[in-house]
């Protein structure tokens, strides 16, 4: 009667039952009420994405539900949307609420064609959804894409391009746009014009066929527009070549040639249909004469006679393409002159010459309009100053006037060629009466040197006259008594003359006087330099005549050299002067003392000026002055004492006994040694004032201070009168107490000037006894005992050799020695105890006081180690372990250190291995404890170290040292953990790969996978870079997220417009070494790491508001464009503007941008402009207040205000909008059509230029 029934619900419910009715009795049961909850998330509905055009958005609904379809109402998980469209986009939460079951995701899709949408649980791909059938059609034409270039290998003008492009119509989603879409292509570079048929319709793909280009030799792009859509310039497209050839004509070469020269080539162009240049035709030519004659060398012509000749160019190619010029043959150049008219004459008569230009063949040049100098073997010659032809007869008359004696040439040149001229010889010139005498140059003299002068008579022009002969008086322009002679004569108008000079002289000259004519001669002017050889010499400066000891003589002695003629010799700046002391009263014997200073001085100019001699001795000299062998002896000088520099002591270095009394002499001396009576102000030495000072120390015990005359030395010294006499003084008492080694100094001082005597102090007699040992020792030590005798002054007595002493020790002690004699005041014994505790030794002797010292001995045994982690031979040891070694007792634990406790790297056979440098300190009494911040090595063996350097509280050092030999290593080694080898990688960054318009100062960071080595995040291992060329952009670093993130902050705001990717290297490494992969993340992989930062200028509309021009030639009547940007770099203020020329689409017009151009702008709000009455000419061409007009050109210089150019907009704070990002700027740019502009489709290109 019973069962169990296992049952299983498959629709979610409320306050469900379960029934059971018996199938035979009819007897049923009913079960308690029970809910049916949904199953866990099985698969999902996806539904309500519509079909349409490509980028239009759909709201999908996204419904969770079991296997058994119900709604999973509680589901609270995240879908991730996959689509056959690979350019799926949504927007809207991915994350379901848990309430509904439902969510509704924006859903856009971009790819033409029928597309699927999957919804898939994020961490199971399995629980997914989709709506197929999903038909998306191409959305408006968005891009001009140029799918095959126009191209062009070997073609000419006549024919089409080898390669016609194809051209694809693309919606913003790159979907091929369908419909019968015009497409049109143009010129964007190349001054030739397109031919064939430049428009096509496309179904999404349009194909040209017979386009064609009408200039050669030139490379060219194009451009294919579709609904005004441009497409991007097409690749340059290599020149054709030209065509056929239709016509010929001359086009260098000139018409007028001149008799016989050569001309330069005649050149022809044959050109094809489109006028383009055929180089490879060939040229013949010919030539018909007419009035005059010519020869024809091949494309040049050489002229025979004068008139007119045809020539003639006819193509090889074509025969019917020929073109003539007429060709006028003119006279030669001028090639000499003719020279006549000049007459024999006295010197500076004039004559007439007659001058005719003429060619090669000899014909005057009658239209010879040059200028012509004369030259002439007489270089006096003069000539009038009418030297230009006229132009017209082709002669030229010439005054020559010639003024040089004997048969002279008259030549005229042309004054541009040299080589046109023309001469007349044999012209003979007579001298004219004397008019002075010519004196012969010659240079500097020497006095005493004789030296040669020639006289000649001249005339006025300077020509030699032999008709004079008189007697010649000499005199000089500076005088010279010595000088000779002081006449002369001459015969037939000559003389010659050897002349003396004697008195050194600077502008000296010599006058030669014609006794009976009166006429003069005079000589250059010349100096007369002294003799170079010394006569003398003399003191010209004497010394002092009292002078003191090392003082420099005032003044100095200056001597001077002089030669015969007593010249001081002014030429001699080498020879040295020599000055030596002597006895004043016997000058051949030296001076007793020295001379001081520098002694030999080399002259200037012949004289030698001493600066610093000085004599160091008491006594009576001169000073002998001596060279080249002269000598001159000075005044007698009377040298006394210097003043008081030092003082002597007459017991210096002497040996006194401790506590006994002396004196001693002092001396006065000066610098140079010399007793001196004078202080060191100059007065004379007498009752004086001295302070006498001491670095003796008192007495050891007790302290008997040194004293002088009962008063203590010490620190500042006492002060005493004491009086000299002759230079000297003795002291008072003096006595010293302190025997020590070290010697003591007894220092006078007065007047600044101190003298110093160095004394020995012996130790009195001994008066007591001293012991002292070592302690504390060990009981493995021995304790030095020293016992020393004393004098009164506790002064050891190490003079005494023969005292005795007795030694007795206690508490269990051994003595070395039982006593002896002191020797040097000193005996010296050992103190030896076996077991630790006090002991004692005393010292006795005859007459003096007993003494005994107390000398504890401790414990002597070294430490040695209990315990240590880790223990030897353990491997897998943490890298982080601190190393503990416990000792046997307490420690001294300033032992405990770096220094004698160590972990180093185990290295294999007896050596050190390296130091891991560990902190060491200690841990209560007996333990070492060895950390690091720093992780060891992984995989690393390692052994503990201990030096005997660790010692115990007593001091004892350790009994067995962990050294570096291979037994101890084996002995105390472990090993640690296993490195790890995962090398980093990026998680993500910031911005993402090809982000666009970013902020100029946006988050940039890189996410890693693990913690890095921080010391790594640096330039050149991780960096910021400029695209286009790599360069590194200044940044500091941050480090986050626990050494996982870096975050980069530019110094500087990034720039506008510009795209930017990340670099990482392999330097960059993680916390335990490994690199970051190489290749990853490079430049050659910047492409996958981009962003761009938003442009600074972004045209956001430009709208054609008046489209129909007229060509009146009026700015109202032509086109007006309207521009909205936004500039977004707030510190700009200027804008420029600049426009190509309007070119004719198929060629045949264009319209200037210079001169045509204008542009408005509202430069206080930068709004759109609506004037009052419309755009007047008026209001275009001159503005109206803040609205200005500017004229535009082909360069942004171009743009002019007011007659003034390159002037800029001023958009200074401009934005009609503030409410948008950026500023939004508003201007109007009109074209006026001049008259006769032929009709059609005009395009321009243009530039917009902001900037600060």
């Amino acid at each position: 009667g019973s069962a169990t029934i296992s049952v299983t619900a498959t629709i979610a419910a409320t306050g469900q039952t379960v029934i059971f009715t018996g199938a035979t009795s009819g007897k049923y049961g009913t079960s308690g009420a029970f809910d049916v909850a949904g199953g866990s998330a099985h698969h999902f509905d996806v539904s309500g994405i519509l079909n349409g055009a490509a980028g239009a958005t759909s709201a999908a609904t996204i419904t969770a539900r079991d296997q058994y379809n119900n709604i999973k109402t509680n589901y609270a998980g995240t879908v991730v949307a996959t689509s056959t469209d690979a350019q799926l986009v949504t927007a809207g939460s991915l994350i379901f609420g848990g309430i509904t079951g439902q969510i509704t995701v924006d859903v856009t899709l971009k790819t033409a064609g029928t597309q699927v949408v999957t919804f898939s649980q994020s961490d199971d791909a399995g629980i997914n959804g989709s709506q197929s059938n999903i038909s998306v059609n191409p959305a408006a034409l968005s891009a001009v894409e140029i799918n095959t270039q126009p191209g062009n290998t070997n073609g000419n003008v006549d024919n089409v391009l080898q390669q016609q492009p194809i051209v694809n119509l693309k919606d913003a989603y790159n979907n091929l746009v369908t419909g019968n879409i015009t497409v049109s292509a143009s010129i964007v570079s190349g001054s030739g014009t397109l031919r064939g048929n430049s428009t096509t319709t496309a179904d999404g793909i349009a194909a040209f066929t017979d386009l064609g280009y009408s200039k050669s030799g030139e490379a060219f792009t194009m451009k294919f527009t579709a609904n005004a859509i441009d497409s991007a310039v097409s690749g340059s497209v290599t020149a054709l070549n030209f065509g056929a050839v239709i016509d010929l004509t001359i086009i260098g070469g000139p018409a007028n040639i001149a008799a016989g020269v050569e001309s330069a080539a005649y050149t022809a162009s044959s050109t094809d249909q489109y006028g383009n240049s055929v180089t490879s035709d060939i040229h013949n030519w010919s030539v018909a004469n007419g009035t005059g004659t010519v020869t024809l060398n091949v494309d040049k012509l050489t002229g025979l006679t004068t008139g007119t000749v045809t020539l003639t160019a006819t193509s090889t190619a074509n025969a019917l393409a020929n073109d003539s010029l007429v060709v006028t043959v003119g006279a030669g150049a001028v090639h000499h002159f003719d020279v006549s008219g000049i007459l024999d004459g006295i010197a500076g008569a004039t004559s007439t010459a007659t001058v005719i230009a003429r060619d090669q063949y000899n014909n005057i040049k009658t239209d010879y309009a040059g200028t012509i100098v004369a030259t002439s073997t007489d270089a006096q010659i003069t000539t009038g100053s009418g030297l230009t032809f006229g132009g017209v007869t082709g002669q030229l008359s010439v005054d020559a006037n010639l003024k040089t004696a004997g048969s002279q040439i008259v030549t005229f040149s042309d004054n541009g060629d040299a080589g046109i001229n023309g001469s007349q010889s044999d012209i003979y010139v007579s001298p004219a009466g004397v008019d002075h005498y010519g004196v012969s140059a010659f240079g500097n003299q020497a006095a005493g040197v004789p030296f040669s002068i020639t006289l000649q008579a001249q005339d006025v022009y300077n020509n030699n006259s032999t008709t004079t002969s008189e007697n010649i008086n000499i005199t000089f322009g500076s005088p010279d008594a010595g000088a000779a002679p002081i006449a002369t004569s001459t015969i037939d108008g000559a003389a010659a003359v050897d002349m003396t000079m004697t008195a050194a002289t600077v502008g000296q000259s010599i006058i030669f006087t014609g006794a009976a004519s009166g006429k003069v001669g005079t000589s250059n002017a010349f100096n007369v330099a002294n003799n170079t050889a010394i006569d003398h010499i003399a003191f010209t400066v004497q010394p002092e005549n009292n002078a003191t000891s090392s003082a420099v003589f005032n003044p100095q002695p200056q001597i001077t050299l002089y030669d015969a003629y007593n010249n001081v010799i002014a030429t001699d700046s080498t020879t040295n002067v020599t000055i030596t002391a002597v006895d004043a009263a016997a000058t051949t014997t030296p001076a007793a003392g020295a001379l001081g200073g520098t002694a030999t001085v080399t002259v200037a100019n012949g004289v030698a000026s001493f600066t610093n001699l000085t004599y160091n001795k008491i006594d009576q000299i001169k000073l002998k002055a001596a060279a080249g062998g002269k000598e001159d002896f000075s005044n007698t000088i009377q040298n006394t004492p210097g003043a008081l520099d030092h003082f002597t002591f007459a017991f210096d270095g002497e040996i006194i006994v401790a506590g006994v009394a002396t004196t001693t002499v002092v001396t006065a001396y000066d610098a140079d040694g010399n007793i001196t009576y004078r202080d060191t102000d100059g007065s004379v030495l007498g009752s004086e004032s001295i302070t006498v000072t001491t670095n003796a120390d008192a007495a050891p015990n007790p302290a008997y201070a040194p004293l002088y005359d009962g008063t203590d030395m010490r620190g500042a010294g006492t002060v005493k009168t004491v009086s000299f006499s002759g230079g000297t003084f003795t002291t008072g008492n003096i006595i010293l107490y302190n025997a020590t080694a070290a010697a003591k100094n007894i220092i006078i001082t007065h007047s600044g000037v101190s003298g110093l005597d160095t004394l020995t102090v012996d130790p009195a007699s001994i008066a007591n006894l001293a012991i002292s040992g070592d302690t504390p020792v060990t009981t493995a030590q021995i304790s030095n005992i020293n016992i020393t005798g004393a004098d009164a002054y506790s002064n050891v007595v190490t003079n005494n050799n023969s005292t005795n002493i007795n030694l007795t020790s206690g508490g269990g002690s051994n003595l070395g020695s039982g006593g002896g004699a002191l020797t040097a005041g000193l005996f010296t014994t050992t103190l030896t105890k076996d077991t630790a505790g006090a002991a004692t030794v005393t010292v006795s002797s005859d007459g003096l006081t007993s003494k005994s010292v107390a000398i504890t001995f401790t414990d002597g045994t070294g430490p040695t180690v209990d315990s240590w982690t880790p223990t030897d031979g353990v491997i897998n040891v943490s890298r982080s372990i601190n190393v503990v070694i416990t000792f046997s007792e307490d420690m001294a634990t300033t032992t405990l250190n770096s220094t004698n406790i160590k972990l180093k790297k185990y290295v294999a056979g007896d050596g050190s291995g390296e130091d891991t440098f560990m902190d060491v300190t200690p841990s209560g009494l007996r333990q070492a404890v060895l950390a690091t911040s720093t992780p060891l090595a992984y995989g690393t063996k390692y052994y503990i170290y201990i030096s005997t350097g660790v010692q115990d509280a007593n001091g004892n050092s350790l009994q067995a040292a962990w050294d570096d030999t291979q037994a101890s290593k084996d002995s105390h080694e472990f090993t640690t953990e296993a490195a790890e080898t995962t090398a980093p990688t990026v998680v993500s960054w910031a911005p993402s790969d090809d982000s666009a318009g970013m902020s100029i100062s946006p988050q940039i960071w890189i996410k890693f996978s693990e913690a890095l080595d921080t010391s790594t995040v640096a330039s050149g291992n991780i960096e910021l870079r400029k695209y286009s060329d790599s360069s590194e952009v200044a940044v500091t670093y941050s480090i986050q997220d626990g050494d996982t993130k870096v975050v980069f902050n530019p110094t500087a705001n990034l720039a506008y417009g510009t795209q930017y990717y990340f670099f990482i290297g392999t330097g960059l490494k993680d916390v335990v070494g490994n690199s970051f992969a190489a290749n990853t993340w490079y430049a050659a992989q910047k492409a996958q790491h981009e962003f761009t930062t938003l442009t600074d200028l972004i045209i956001d509309d430009y709208v054609l508001e008046q489209s129909n021009a007229t060509s009146t030639d009026l700015y109202a009547d032509g086109w007006r464009y309207r521009f909205d940007i936004s500039a977004y770099n707030a510190n700009e203020e200027d804008m420029f503007v600049k426009f190509s020329d309007w070119a004719r689409s198929g060629g045949g017009g264009s319209i200037a941008a210079n001169g045509n151009m204008r542009m408005l702008i509202d430069e206080s709000t930068g709004s759109e402009i609506a004037p009052m009455g419309g755009f007047t000419e008026d209001i275009i061409v001159n503005g109206s207040g803040s609205i200005k007009s500017y004229a535009l050109g082909n360069n942004y210089a171009d743009q002019t205000l007011l007659g003034v150019p390159n002037t800029p907009a001023n958009i200074t704070g401009l934005d009609r909008n503030g409410s948008l990002s950026g500023r939004q700027i508003t201007f109007y740019i009109f074209t006026k059509i001049p008259a006769a502009t032929p009709d059609g489709l005009y395009n321009t290109t243009y530039g917009i230029l902001t900037q600060e």
